[in-house]
């Protein structure tokens, strides 16, 4: 407790003397191994690369006494912050050995001393938090005794590599297709430290499997959806995550499939520029089954197959049919009755006009119809009556009618308004009387 204490009370000492002494550039050095920290985006937290930070003053100048030496540190997610004590050496402590300060700081260990004009820290665990800016300094006292400060720089840079990449096909778990199916195909990973998001590029490839070539061959090629109206590549914004130096991002082929695509295979990698010129990582390749151009392709039923989906080439053009077929049958009946019975209601031209029917009256077939002709009995007026000219003309219409129609016969009706008793003149109607007639039509 009472080092500890020390260290701080010398740290006191220190940033006065940054207020009141000449801070002067040169004579500490700084050196960060490696300068640049690239971490797998498999690291998890608790595990990390390793970053050691040297801290040097062997430039003093002549007469000068070093007493104190720090590595302090600004950390990138918080740049505004004071800096942090993170190891300490004074000549009057522990025989001017090196001390970690920050003991939040895991799987950190320190080597060196005043008297080694050196100290270094050693970060076993560094993590994308670790990242920043890292001071050197160097308090010393001349012949005058006066106290000079010295100090350097440098960042401190973790960047995380592309990689951890999962991949989702929608529908999965077929391995028959059909031509124009949608095969939907999800990339999800980690994109790595972005710095430029449009250093940020991801890649589809795919290869065509070929029996003819030995097991393990590959032969991916990119894929470019310039041109082809059958694929579609959407990638969408950066997402957050728990780091502070990576992000993820995801990817999505959309392929309208072709013939062409018959025992093909797709995956995908990120391009990440501002760590390293090539991804890595491939995500786990999707293979397409046999595409067929057309009828229901079978389904192999997998893990995740969803209900077969409907063929809607198929339904559209069964209604088609369906339709073509109504409007034939509407053309056939129209052509075989309607037409033919206006065509019988015509006039024929070959027959006279006083043959022809009268308007409205219909000249096609009708059920054959028999009508009874009442028995005239043989008393003197209806013979009488017979003879006139009146009975003529009725059976001259009569005979007209009879011709001029099949299957009809007419009867004509005299109606009386009292209808005879016997064969006796005196029990007709006087001949000087009002008789009544009807003429009845019947068909």
């Amino acid at each position: 407790m009472a080092s500890y204490q020390f260290f701080i009370a010398a740290l006191v000492l220190v940033l006065v003397q940054q207020c009141c002494c000449q801070t002067i550039d040169g004579p500490t050095q700084i050196t960060i191994t490696p300068a640049t920290l690239s971490l797998a985006p498999n690291v998890s937290d608790a595990t990390g690369g390793q970053v050691t930070v040297q801290c040097r003053a062997s430039s003093l100048g002549q007469g000068e006494d070093l007493f104190v030496m720090n590595i302090q540190r600004v950390l990138d997610n918080d740049p505004n912050a004071d800096r942090t004590l993170v190891v300490g050496a004074r000549s009057s402590q522990d025989q001017g050995n090196a001390a970690l300060m920050l003991q939040s700081l895991q799987g950190a260990t320190v080597s060196g001393s005043i008297g080694e004009a050196s100290i270094t820290l050693t970060m076993s665990m560094a993590k994308c938090a670790d990242a920043g800016i890292y001071y050197c300094t160097a308090t010393a006292l001349d012949s005058n005794t006066k106290t000079k400060y010295y100090e350097s720089f440098k960042n401190v840079t973790i960047k995380v590599s592309p990689g951890t990449i999962t991949l989702t096909a929608n529908p999965s778990g077929i391995n028959s297709w059909k031509v124009n199916e949608t095969l939907t195909i999800l990339c999800n990973g980690v994109v790595g430290t972005v710095v430029n998001e449009n250093n940020i590029e991801w890649v589809w490839q795919y290869q065509q499997i070929d029996p003819n070539f030995p097991s393990g061959f590959e032969n991916w090629q990119d894929y470019s959806i310039i041109g082809d109206p059958t694929t579609d590549i959407v990638t969408d914004p950066l997402g957050a995550s728990t780091s502070d130096c990576y992000k993820r991002q995801t990817s999505t082929l959309t392929r309208y499939l072709t013939l062409d695509d018959t025992n093909r295979q797709y995956r995908c990698y990120v391009n990440n520029r501002d760590v390293t010129s090539q991804g890595v990582d491939h995500a786990q390749m999707v293979e397409v089954g046999t595409v067929t151009e057309s009828g229901v392709a079978p389904i192999t039923p997998g893990p995740s197959t969803g209900a077969a989906k409907a063929d809607v080439g198929a339904i559209v053009g069964g209604v088609i049919g369906a339709l073509i077929v109504v409007v034939v049958i509407i053309v056939i009946v129209y052509f075989l009755v309607i037409r033919k019975r206006r065509q019988q209601d015509k006039p024929d031209p070959s027959k006279p006009a006083d043959e022809q029917p009268p308007p409205g009256y219909s000249t096609g077939p009708d059920p054959p119809v028999t009508y009874s002709q009442p028995t005239r009995t043989s008393n003197n007026r209806f013979k009488k009556d017979k003879e006139d000219k009146g009975w003529d003309e009725r059976d001259r219409e009569r005979e007209y009618r009879q011709k001029n129609s099949e299957g009809l016969h007419y009867a004509d009706l005299d109606l009386v308004r009292r209808p005879p008793t016997d064969d006796s003149e005196d029990s007709y109607t006087p001949r000087n009387q009002p008789t009544e007639y009807a003429s009845i039509r019947l068909f």
